[in-house]
């Protein structure tokens, strides 16, 4: 917004409006002839110019993405253009140096800013950050973008379309485990639920029970970033994706669990124990103790655990709803949670 003063003192109020105008979660698809390939966020150990390995902006072709959420970029409209940001990782701005890979960083503050600038195509754009483009993916980099400092010509361009909904499938024990990173209105007839350590209880040696609260029902908003078990009829669900997030619920304070965006490698600790949803050799479904390491897949939760001093140290907590009576032990084929 910005004002001109008329020779004769009128003052004129103008507004410059960015097109298009994004404000939500999009998948976004680099699109150059025949390529129509998605483009997602993914670990890439290829070095650049500048030697960098991390997390980058890549396309699926000689690359997979490992989870749904990968592909789902969060675009929010900042000062003269936009952020963009992918399981709570942000798009930073380009290394000005010729030909280094588009970053993604943990730190907000390190958010690029962007624009979608229109070609003579409809609905076709370039991506680009303060005057400096997108490159045309180069197949000796396996589809991985990078900025191009010289000239400005062969960028490379992309569709957007608007994500309404997020895909969950339920297994065959009625649970799943949901850690997100946009908010969601849960579906009718499902369920959050989060605990703390007020909510156990100790059955046996090393044995304990889960009395699980229930934080967010059917139609309520549940916040990015918190790591739930969510309860319904086994199936497959669309949970809304929503930008509004006044009265959007959250962890209970004190949460034993832990949420994870990327797929990602847990390792036991010593002292502070960590637990995932599976079940046991008898069909059981609960939180049991991990072995030395495991790989958690995206958008899950796992729980965290310190043995009371003068208790037998926990192997599983099973569970208990606080809508019930007596503990739940649901038989299941298969594994869930990972």
């Amino acid at each position: 917004i910005g004002t001109i003063t008329l020779t004769d003192g009128t003052v004129l109020t103008f507004a410059v409006v960015l097109n298009p105008a994004y404000y939500g979660v999009y998948n976004i698809k680099y699109k150059d002839g025949d390529k129509d390939a998605p483009v997602f966020v993914g670990y890439n150990k290829d070095n650049d110019n500048a030697k960098n390995v991390g997390y980058k902006l890549i396309a699926e072709g000689t690359y997979s993405a490992d989870a749904l959420a990968d592909k789902m970029f969060t675009i929010v409209p900042k000062s003269t253009g936009y952020s963009i940001s992918a399981q709570g990782k942000y798009l930073k701005q380009p290394n000005l140096s010729y030909w280094n890979h588009i970053m993604f960083s943990d730190n907000a503050a390190e958010a690029g800013t962007y624009i979608f600038e229109e070609t003579t195509t409809a609905d076709l754009f370039k991506l680009k950050s303060t005057g400096t483009g997108i490159n045309d993916v180069n197949d000796y980099d396996n589809l991985v973008f990078g900025n191009d400092n010289s000239g400005k010509e062969n960028l490379a361009t992309f569709t957007l379309s608007q994500v309404e909904s997020y895909h969950l499938t339920v297994s065959s024990a009625g649970m799943a485990t949901l850690c997100l990173p946009f908010n969601v209105v849960l579906p009718p007839s499902m369920t959050a639920y989060d605990f703390a350590s007020t909510n156990v209880m100790e059955e046996g040696e090393g044995a304990y029970i889960c009395i699980m609260q229930s934080i967010a029902g059917g139609g309520n908003t549940l916040k990015a970033g918190t790591p739930v078990i969510v309860k319904a009829e086994p199936g497959d669900y669309d949970l809304k994706i929503t930008m509004e997030g006044s009265g959007a619920k959250t962890s209970l304070p004190g949460s034993l669990l832990r949420g994870n965006f990327m797929k990602q490698e847990l390792v036991q600790g010593t002292d502070v124990k960590k637990f995932i949803l599976t079940k046991d050799n008898n069909g059981v479904v609960g939180f049991y103790r991990m072995q030395a390491s495991g790989t958690i897949g995206a958008n899950k939760c796992w729980m965290e655990w310190t043995t009371p001093a003068g208790q037998a140290e926990a192997r599983s907590f099973v569970f208990s709803f606080d809508e019930e009576t007596g503990i739940v032990h649901p038989e299941v084929e298969g594994t869930i949670g990972w």
